[in-house]
């Protein structure tokens, strides 16, 4: 589990290493938000994969804010139900035999401990997404790619950047609603 641990890591840093413009609120290691623009990272190891998913908050839930009325609050509960049906948005081999072991969806609103004199400006009213899941496979070698179907759901997403870590190597691309695909 160790290994795992650190090999996500390599891979989150690897992706914001890759990002050249970076501004204050970078400081977790994620790439700058970006709308329509999320970050899919990957880690197969043994028998366990890990999905880590982020994007802004307007794309998968439809709004930045924290939810202020029953409306938002529905549009909210509605994301957030929908991002937990991970077998439906990540595709895998069925001959691998991959089966969902844990998961844990965090908007970026819901961590914010708000008080009256806390001044925001507009850059802070941008939160993200963060979706992190991980798989047990039973037969991992058969697992050579994962098509994601976040697309069809949330359509103001309009491309993933996909960096990853199996056991050949390195993996890294990009998908978008014509080709959310990607083999390794």
């Amino acid at each position: 589990m160790k290994a795992l641990v650190l090999m996500m890591a390599a891979a989150t840093f690897a992706v914001s290493a890759n990002h050249g413009s970076h501004d204050h609120h970078d400081s977790a290691g994620h790439a700058a938000h970006e709308h329509g623009h999320g970050q899919l990272n990957l880690v197969l190891d043994g028998n366990l994969l890990l999905l880590e998913l982020s994007a802004p908050a307007a794309d998968l839930i439809g709004f930045e804010h924290a939810a202020q009325n029953e409306d938002e609050k529905a549009r909210m509960a509605q994301a957030m139900d929908r991002l937990k049906q991970a077998e439906t948005l990540f595709v895998l081999a069925p001959g691998a035999g991959c089966t969902l072991a844990q998961q844990e969806i965090k908007a970026g609103h819901d961590e914010h401990d708000h008080d009256g004199d806390h001044h925001h400006d507009e850059a802070d009213d941008h939160a993200d997404v963060a979706a992190s899941y991980s798989f047990t496979c039973t037969q991992p070698d058969a697992l050579k790619g994962i098509r994601v179907n976040l697309f069809s759901h949330y359509p103001s997403l309009g491309k993933l950047t996909v960096q990853g870590l199996i056991p050949g190597g390195q993996l890294a691309g990009e998908l978008t609603p014509s080709n959310p695909t990607l083999e390794w």
